[in-house]
């Protein structure tokens, strides 16, 4: 299945970062698989995530970034039930073969630090002020 769902994608060609062609199928009910297919080497590289089937994922041929899940099309609550953690949105760079999470997972704690450094700084410029 995995090979028929992938030479029919690559068969539309590049749609993502340049020479790649992302490619989506269901996997259950609420959920697709991604893949990355290289135009022109035929490798293929397995997203680290899954996407809703509402929101699936945003990408560009002239970009390296995939927004999985995008914020505007994932409707944050269905139904009165906030969505499942492994669906809200994500955003990744392609990069040495790759998908690399920007955020939020490598933002979290450098956000925050980076905030409180900010506070302490400011904080410690009033205190020399008065």
């Amino acid at each position: 299945m995995f090979r028929t769902k992938l030479r029919e994608g690559a068969k539309k060609g590049p749609n993502f970062a340049g020479h790649y062609t992302v490619i989506t199928w269901g996997c259950g009910t609420d959920c697709r698989l991604v893949a990355i297919v290289d135009a022109r080497t035929g490798r293929v590289y397995f997203a680290p995530f899954t996407v809703s089937i509402p929101a699936d994922a945003d990408y560009r041929l002239d970009s390296r970034l995939l927004i999985a899940n995008p914020p505007e099309r994932t409707g944050w609550y269905e139904n009165g039930e906030q969505m499942r953690e492994v669906y809200k949105p994500s955003w990744w760079v392609w990069r040495n073969g790759r998908l690399i999470e920007i955020f939020p997972k490598s933002m979290k704690g450098k956000v925050r630090g980076s905030v409180q450094r900010r506070a302490q700084h400011n904080n410690s410029l009033n205190r020399s002020a008065s």
